[in-house]
């Protein structure tokens, strides 16, 4: 008997558990029912709810629960309590500043958390109550134990070979012994297994869900500006990966670190035990094994990071150009956005390729130094069987032990790579719980005045944001506002104003000067009292994903359906509500064989699919040559003595070394073969995949499934489970094939006997691993889909933190979090029990099968029906193969995904396309003269068919017109300007263009004929001149300025330190609304279009920048068929024509003149407008 060629201990059917794989994947205690502030760090029973919010804090709490630390820790966790306020001050500040400095990013973007700052070990499990506590002592006691458990193995197995080797033996006697041993092993791994799962899993659930509650916590306590400092996204973000991180550091992977240093432990005792000499030299080839794995490792890596990066780019790429998907559709931009999309992708691709090779070489590499070192351990122990020093008993227990302790090293490597980020997201994570804010957000501690009168006054106000220092807003300033009275602030974008109502809310306090309601100094004023007295309506209105009747009663909680309706009136809301299906129960969404055909996608890389499949039926094989190679050595061991020995060892250890060669070639082939065949497939797909979304109707991005969020994570997460599923499927398949097979030849061939028993046992073998990564990975994904609706909140509530605190909604975010987290709660334990019975099922089975192969083995090499050497060859060959499969074919899952993901995408390729804006078809023109005509248009959204938009509108402009629409929200203005584009088709009626309907128009040369400028510019993350080249590409530098002046746009580009070649940023976020504006009409200026299409585009700006862009627009719209669409109609009383729309009909049309004379809805809306 000999250690597995896989080098994964012998007993162990995957060598430890398998990794929790969601960042989503925990559950613990969560008592919603508990005020926010009042939460402790081991949450018990509800509170008394008469107790103000911020008096108890969390270590009183505590002190009453039994599933708490000591109230000395929790004090130092309680940034309320005054140890907690004293240290959070000092560690919580510094540590802040510390980490912003010291952060570290991955490629793709994501906090690398094993570099940098950490948290001590203990302060890691400062969330553990004593529960946890005793339950993870449980669980470190079970995992040693079970560790212990592999290397005693090796001791039963030398005596099995002993008992054959020695012919005074009781055969029979000696084997039922060691049978039993290995009985009592399997159950003893069994129930070590078992409790080393369930109890860490259970606990680091516990654990992860405190934190996440208390973290939330604390961000509901902290101050607008420490959001204003926080890298994007980061904040929410840490809620589910950082927190994940510290879940998975704390789980089975803490465990899988004290199991493997316990087999490393035991392995050299017991082999030091037998024979201190083997032991030095087999260790000696330990280090080289483990330098060759770091210095590929090393290589892999850097080439994966490289890749990583250029998957980031390429997904930016795509998440910028799907959520401006109908300016790219407007200027005719898919083919140039898919061309920058597959440019993106050429990096990672080579990088790919690379990672191939050098994965290929590296296990090549590993796996010839292991044979080699197989081949090394059977010589020397040969010699000192010779001198009388061991017995081949004594020589297989070295091996096996050295070889148990080595492994363990490298298996437990990538759970001390989990703890690492478990610290370092620990860091991040407890420094904001620490963290005592500037304004805390949640404190009742203050004034509270019996009523408002409303005197506002600010006195001397200076005041820079935390984000920009260098930046002074507010200098000097004094306003005075009385009771009663209306006071507008006005001045040009970024002179302060909705900094001096952030003040008022205090959001922010001024660096001098203070801020007085009714002679009160605002600091003096209970915070909450303070913004429940005060109603902010804000540029951006935010609203959450519930009913429109919950988005109003976030106002006032106990509002009724009445106060609700009465606030509609009001607010000019009524009306259109109740033309909804649903009325005031509305939803308001938050903003923000496939297999074998995939493989068509591979033929053209047919030489690289061909090495895969030769080295995965090479690899397969190599378990087969092992048994036998292996059996015969131990055969000569037992056997032979003398010159008889050493001639048989140097022969079977240069046999071991061909054996070595012939793995790295095969290994190199098999990995080389697949990754290079999976980025190829990987690459396809994307491209594929993107440019199918890209020439999509921009009606089918309207559904919710298609959001830019779930696209950009389908173009990233699909083509990666393909890439992990199907490129490396049939290679697992012939892999798997030729082990069982060859295994079974050899069985059949050495002993049918024996080998039609282990045969049989096949199932339970193939099974063993199998269910334990089955088990875990569906225990994964159910608490992955019940913690998605606690992201969701945390996501919607930090991102809209100002409406949240203006509201003093603080709570009910808070309760909706904690009902959420509670969710996966009642799951868990069921869960992680079953988690864990697979897992310990999974290391009791392959003892008991040994049990019963090595019993019934003795019993026909008793009775002369085959020999030692012949029944051990039998064993092995199908016992070890079996556990190859089960570790092979715990990458099932990965197929289940992949599998899905193509099903998805290749119904997406296969969706059949109305409007196709990369199809060749259709009538070509240059250019139109620009005659429109709208002909008895209906229509409706294909994702509302329920609510129809337009009935039966019908208007037309002529060449040089200019027209307007003007209505009410929602009856269909803008949806007319996008019919014209042909983002939509009508439902019945025409669209027509110099009398030719626009469906029999080619899409493209259409476009071209058309400028769109719209309420919200969208720029692409290039410089200036790309943004206004996107108009068109062929446009000259000098074209380029003509347009920017024409737009009133030259002017601040020349002020810019880098001018047309200054990057606008994310979106353009460097300029300001203005400027943004007026590098979109310039864009739509250089294509010199004959129509052009204004979609309110002034109504975001503010007075200044609307009339340099209103000049712009004036400019632009002579000559040409204008469509404008505009909130202010002093801006369109000059148009040619005027169509008002009143629920989906054209109402009546004319110039401003005629329509006022007619004194109807027209007239109606400009005397509201102007006051009359």
């Amino acid at each position: 008997m000999t250690a597995d060629p896989s080098g994964s201990s012998p007993p162990s059917s995957d060598g430890g558990l398998s990794p929790v794989s969601s960042p989503a994947t925990d559950s613990g205690v969560s008592s919603p029912d508990i005020p926010l502030a009042d939460r402790a760090p081991e949450a018990g029973p509800a509170l008394d709810p008469d107790i103000p919010l911020a008096d108890m804090p969390p270590s009183e709490e505590a002190s009453s629960n039994g599933d708490a630390d000591d109230e000395e820790a929790l004090d130092d966790a309680d940034p309320k309590s005054k140890k907690g306020k004293k240290k959070g001050k000092k560690k919580g500040k510094k540590a802040d500043d510390k980490a912003t400095e010291e952060e570290l990013y991955t490629a793709d973007g994501k906090r690398d958390f094993s570099k940098g700052p950490k948290v001590s070990m203990t302060q890691l499990f400062r969330y553990a109550g004593k529960v946890d506590v005793t339950l993870i002592l449980v669980g470190s006691l079970a995992a040693i134990g079970h560790g212990v458990l592999q290397p005693l193995f090796s001791v039963i197995m030398g005596d099995i070979i002993n008992a054959f080797g020695n012919p005074a033996t009781d055969l029979m006697s000696a084997i039922n012994k060691s049978a039993i041993w290995f009985v009592v092993f399997g159950f003893i791994g069994l129930g070590t297994s078992y409790l080393q799962a369930m109890t860490y899993l259970f606990t680091s659930h516990r654990q992860a869900n405190r934190i996440r509650r208390l973290y939330f916590d604390a961000m509901m306590r902290q101050e607008i500006g420490w959001f204003d400092t926080q890298k994007q996204g980061s904040v929410t973000s840490r809620i589910s990966s950082d927190v994940f991180l510290i879940q998975e550091a704390v789980s089975d992977k803490f465990a899988l670190i004290i199991q493997n240093m316990a087999m490393f432990i035991a392995g050299f005792v017991v082999a030091f035990i037998y024979s201190w000499k083997m032991t030095l030299v087999i260790a000696a080839l330990t280090p080289l094994i483990m330098l060759a794995g770091g210095i590929f490792g090393k290589s892999i890596e850097s080439f994966a990071s490289e890749g990583q990066k250029a998957y980031s780019v390429a997904g930016s790429v795509a998440e910028e150009v799907i959520s401006s998907i109908r300016t790219v559709a407007a200027f005719g931009g898919e083919n140039r956005e898919i061309g920058r999309y597959a440019r993106a992708l050429i990096p990672a691709l080579r990088n790919g390729e690379k990672k191939g090779h050098a994965t290929g070489i590296g296990i090549g590499f590993i796996f010839f130094v292991i044979y080699c070192s197989y081949g090394i351990a059977f010589w020397y122990g040969s010699t000192q069987i010779n001198a009388g020093n061991m017995n081949a008993g004594d020589v297989i227990v070295v091996f096996f032990s050295i070889m148990m302790g080595s492994m363990s090293i490298g298996t437990a490597a990538p759970s001390f790579s989990s703890l690492a980020q478990g610290l370092g997201a620990a860091y991040e994570i407890y420094n904001v719980i620490d963290r005592v804010p500037d304004i805390d957000n949640l404190s009742d501690e203050g004034i509270k005045p019996d009523g408002v009168v409303g005197n506002i006054e600010f006195r001397d106000i200076h005041f820079t944001y935390p984000s920009r220092p260098d930046s002074k807003i507010l200098n000097g300033l004094n306003l005075s506002v009385k009771a009663g009275t209306t006071v507008a602030l006005v001045g040009h974008s970024g002179c302060g104003k909705s900094t001096t109502i952030a003040l008022l809310e205090r959001f922010y306090d001024p660096a001098s000067g203070t801020v007085t309601l009714d002679g009160n100094n605002l600091k003096d004023l209970s915070i909450r009292w303070l913004r429940s007295s005060v109603a902010l309506v804000s540029q951006e209105p935010v609203l959450f994903s519930t009913t429109i009747s919950e988005n109003i009663r976030y106002g006032k909680l106990d509002a009724t359906q009445e106060e609700i309706e009465a606030a509609c009136r009001m607010a000019n809301a009524h009306d259109f509500i109740s033309k909804l299906p649903l009325k005031y129960e509305t939803p308001v969404k938050y903003k923000d064989s496939p297999v074998i055909r995939a493989y068509t996608y591979s033929i053209s890389d047919w030489p690289y699919m061909a090495m895969a499949f030769v080295g995965a039926i090479l690899s397969g094989v190599i378990f087969a040559l092992y048994s036998f190679i292996s059996t015969e050595m131990i055969d000569a061991m037992i056997y032979n003595t003398g010159d008889d020995l050493k001639r048989a060892a140097l022969i079977w250890g240069l046999v071991f070394l061909g054996l070595g060669t012939y793995s790295f070639a095969s290994n190199y082939l098999l990995n080389v073969g697949q990754f290079v065949t999976a980025e190829r497939l990987t690459d396809r797909i994307r491209k594929l995949a993107f440019k199918t979304i890209v020439r999509q109707d921009v009606g089918w991005f309207d559904q919710p499934e298609n959001s830019t969020g779930n696209l950009a994570t389908r173009l990233s997460t699909d083509a990666s489970y393909i890439q992990g599923g199907t490129s490396t499927r049939m290679a697992m398949i012939l892999q798997i094939l030729s082990t069982l097979v060859a295994g079974v030849i050899i069985a059949i061939i050495s002993c049918w006997r024996v080998g039609l028993v282990a045969i049989a046992c096949l199932p339970f073998s193939l099974s063993a691993g199998y269910l334990s990564i089955v088990a875990m990975v569906g225990f994964n994904e159910k608490n992955k889909k019940a913690f998605e609706k606690s992201g969701f909140y945390a996501v919607e509530c930090i991102s809209n933190i100002r409406t949240v605190m203006s509201l003093n909604r603080q709570e009910t975010f808070a309760g909706k979090f904690g009902e959420s987290l509670s969710e996966p709660e009642k799951a868990c334990f069921r869960s992680t029990h079953l988690a864990g019975l697979a897992f310990g099922f999974a290391e009791g089975v392959v003892f008991w099968v040994f049990a019963l192969s090595f019993w019934y083995g003795a019993q026909n090499v008793a009775n002369g029906w085959c020999d030692f050497a012949q029944m051990n060859r039998a064993i092995i060959a199908v016992i070890f193969g079996s556990m190859t499969v089960g570790q092979i074919a715990s990458m099932a899952p990965d197929y289940s995904k992949a599998r899905k993901s193509l099903i998805a995408i290749f119904a997406l390729i296969d969706r059949r396309l109305v409007i196709d804006p990369l199809s060749d078809a259709g009538r070509k023109v240059d250019r139109v003269e620009g005659r429109i005509e709208f002909r008895d248009i209906h229509f409706h959204y294909p994702n509302r068919e329920d609510n129809p938009i337009l009935r039966g509108v019908s208007f037309t402009a002529e060449p040089g017109q200019t027209v307007a629409l003007v209505g009410p929200s929602g009856c269909g203005k803008s949806t007319l300007i996008q019919l014209l584009e042909r983002f939509y088709d009508p439902v019945r009626g025409q669209v027509l263009v110099d009398g030719v309907d626009l469906r029999d128009f080619h899409i493209p040369a259409i476009r071209r004929n058309i400028g769109l400028v719209q309420q919200e510019p969208v720029l692409f993350s290039g410089t200036i001149q790309e943004n206004i080249r996107y108009g068109r590409p062929d446009c000259t530098d000098e074209e380029i300025v003509d347009a920017a002046i024409f737009s009133n746009a030259h002017s601040f580009i020349q002020n810019l330190a880098r001018k047309y070649d200054t990057r606008v940023g994310d979106r353009g976020a460097q300029l300001s609304g203005g400027q943004k504006q007026r590098v979109a009409i310039a864009r739509a200026i250089v294509r010199n279009p004959p129509i052009l299409l204004l979609d309110e585009a002034t109504s975001a700006l503010d007075s200044e920048s609307e009339a340099i862009v209103q000049d712009a627009l004036d400019k632009a719209s002579k000559g040409r068929t204008t469509i404008v669409i505009a909130h202010r109609l002093s801006t369109i009383r000059n148009a040619d024509k005027i169509v008002v729309i009143e629920n989906g009909q054209v109402l009546e049309s004319g110039t401003h003149d005629e329509l006022m004379a007619n004194r109807s809805l027209y007239a109606l809306l400009v005397s509201q407008q102007s006051g009359l």
